[in-house]
């Protein structure tokens, strides 16, 4: 007796609708990439229970005559190809045949249909098998209604998880579709509540429309047009570097329409932000590839969730270059809303005596230098010019207010209207003031350098700016490495001294040695001259899972920037002003903007001076 025997025809299609069909999530993806090639312009979605019960979609589109009814749910019956070959010229989503006669083998599957040159007409089927096909009143369109899904192959009803989780997958599915498909208008609803309506719009506003907390208001839009030789078109939605994640769940890549997981795009879009995040932080980005069909294969996966590309490479080279072509030019921006509240009414009251206000400190009060009780103690030094200067490696410009003479106290400047005049013509020659186009006209708070240049105010942190070009002076110089006369013996834990062993060679390139004791025990023998100390070391060693390099030098040059509180004498200011503009990224290492910039109009608008 035969051991090996043929399956029935429709058993063999029950497991073969559990490869294609694996949850509420894929059904509706495939219903919906039917409506995208129907090419409809309005897709509406229901769902109730997560899509467990019951799937109903509704499209716009093209329709089905009567005659096709029947064929939607055979095996392989598809308008899209009509050989293999045809897969090399292939525009649509979907090509196999395989959802709508899967769907109809494992659930309960109603499609009511109205094709531009015939009248609607209703199918329904039940395990396979079409029990009737009636007319009806449908507009044109498609309205496809799935119940009990899996009620034919209970064993994988039992592995669908809650309503509620089945419900996230498939608004995970919609959102997928509505970011590839901005010209087609989305609106879904979950139990009868419309939890998603989407008009017809461009890319960047859809993309910020479903991912606002990961893209900001204003995200960075790239955009690389096909070559012929190459073969494929290349955009990109991104974010700012001010806004980043711990994960990398948000950077997704898009082929032809669809969501593809593939990590070399993703490695591209992490190799362009690589110098401008911190440590452990990553980007959100979302990148559409519209490639030549002959060029990509996505019959390789049932869900076509994966493909293979013939020029992958230039794709993933493409998407580098793009993204930091764009990060070079991208200036941060603040917005009106964010920084102030609308405006009320003034309160009339008498108008305080300014005629003894000093209205031009280039360095701040003696008070706040000196740490006196009315100020904080943080004011507790002034860092003079030429420090700084030497501490930044500048030479600064030769002036005789700054030099190692005697210097005159700042003139106190009354705010009267006879003064006004004297003021500004005073400001182009208070301690070298206009510098290369721009005016430093002073400091606030202890953090902020305030710099006129063109029509713009910048408020300039200088924290984060004296790190960032702290920064960029540790990476340039090669490391010197200092050899400790008694090694310095650490204590590992097996993971951490899996890290450290996976990470030696770059750590031997930073100058940092170590060598094995024990499977407990290792021992520095060598770390750079950067004038750390070797609690220090100790410590970063055991915290490799924060990152290496870059981690290191930005912790170093944060510890030894200027800190808030300490006020910087004109020189000082001009000296850091000059260094950070020249600098070429406008971020510190952990992603903050070294400085804000307010427009003239935009401050004659917060102060009602234009409407």
């Amino acid at each position: 007796m035969n051991q090996i025997k043929l399956l029935p025809a429709h058993e063999a299609r029950r497991l073969a609708a559990g490869e294609v069909i694996e949850r509420p999530a894929s059904a509706l993806r495939e219903l919906i990439d039917n409506a995208i090639d129907a090419k409809a312009k309005q897709i509406t979605i229901h769902l109730k229970h997560g899509g467990i019960e019951e799937i109903t979609i509704i499209d716009d589109g093209l329709g089905i005559l009567p005659d096709d009814l029947p064929l939607t749910i055979v095996s392989h019956a598809t308008s899209k190809i009509q050989r293999v070959e045809d897969l090399d010229r292939l525009q649509t989503l979907g090509f196999r045949g395989e959802a709508l006669a899967s769907l109809a083998t494992c659930a309960k599957l109603e499609i009511t249909s109205k094709h531009a040159q015939s009248d609607a007409h209703q199918l329904l089927a039940h395990d396979g098998v079409v029990e009737s096909i009636k007319p009806s009143a449908h507009p044109v369109g498609t309205t496809i209604r799935v119940r009990e899904l899996f009620y034919t192959i209970p064993v994988r009803k039992r592995f669908l998880k809650s309503s509620t989780a089945e419900a996230r997958e498939s608004t995970q599915v919609v959102y997928e579709k509505a970011l590839a498909h901005p010209q087609i208008g989305f609106t879904l609803f979950l139990d009868g509540k419309q939890k998603l309506q989407l008009p017809s719009q461009s890319l960047a506003a859809r993309a910020v429309g479903l991912y606002p907390q990961q893209l900001g208001q204003d995200p960075l839009v790239s955009f690389r047009e096909e070559s012929t030789d190459e073969g494929f078109s290349l955009q990109i939605i991104s974010s700012p570097i001010h806004l980043h994640r711990t994960d990398k769940r948000y950077i997704h890549f898009y082929a032809n329409g669809r969501r593809i997981m593939e990590y070399a795009p993703v490695q591209a879009v992490l190799h362009a932000y690589d110098k401008l995040l911190p440590g452990g932080q990553f980007p959100s980005g979302f990148i559409f590839v519209q490639i030549r069909p002959d060029l990509v294969d996505f019959n390789i996966h049932p869900a076509k969730r994966e493909a293979k590309f013939t020029n992958l490479p230039l794709i993933h080279r493409a998407i580098t270059q793009l993204l930091i072509q764009k990060l070079a030019t991208f200036q941060p921006t603040i917005h009106e809303s964010s920084l102030f509240r609308p405006i009320t009414p003034p309160i009339v009251n008498p108008l305080p005596d300014l005629s003894h206000q000093e209205a031009w400190l280039a360095t701040p009060p003696k008070g706040k230098a000196q740490g006196n009780a009315s100020h904080p103690k943080s004011y507790s030094r002034i860092i003079a010019g030429d420090n700084i200067a030497d501490f930044l490696g500048l030479t600064p410009q030769a002036n005789p207010a700054h030099s190692h003479a005697p210097q005159a106290e700042t003139p106190h400047v009354s705010l009267t209207a006879s003064s006004i005049e004297p003021l500004l013509a005073q400001k182009s020659t208070l301690s070298g003031g206009i510098t290369q186009s721009w005016y430093y006209l002073g400091q606030v708070f202890g953090v902020f350098l305030l710099v006129e240049k063109g029509d713009s105010l910048f408020l300039l942190d200088q924290h984060a700016a004296h790190e960032r070009i702290r920064f960029e002076e540790i990476l340039a110089q090669p490391p010197v490495v200092e050899r400790l006369l008694t090694p310095l013996k650490i204590e590992v834990s097996p993971d951490q001294m899996l890290l450290m062993n996976l990470a030696k060679e770059e750590l031997q390139e930073m100058g940092i040695e170590f060598q094995g004791v024990d499977e407990e025990h290792i021992e520095l023998l060598s770390c750079p001259s950067l004038g750390q100390s070797l609690s220090f070391w100790q410590e970063y060693l055991l915290n490799l899972e924060k990152g290496i390099k870059k981690t290191l030098y930005a912790t170093i040059a944060c510890h030894n920037a200027i800190k808030e509180g300490e006020y910087l004498d004109d020189q000082g200011a001009i000296d850091l002003i000059k260094a950070t503009f020249a600098l070429a990224e406008p971020f510190c290492p952990h992603g903050r903007p070294l400085w804000i910039e307010l427009t003239r109009e935009q401050l004659y608008k917060w102060i009602k001076r234009i409407v």
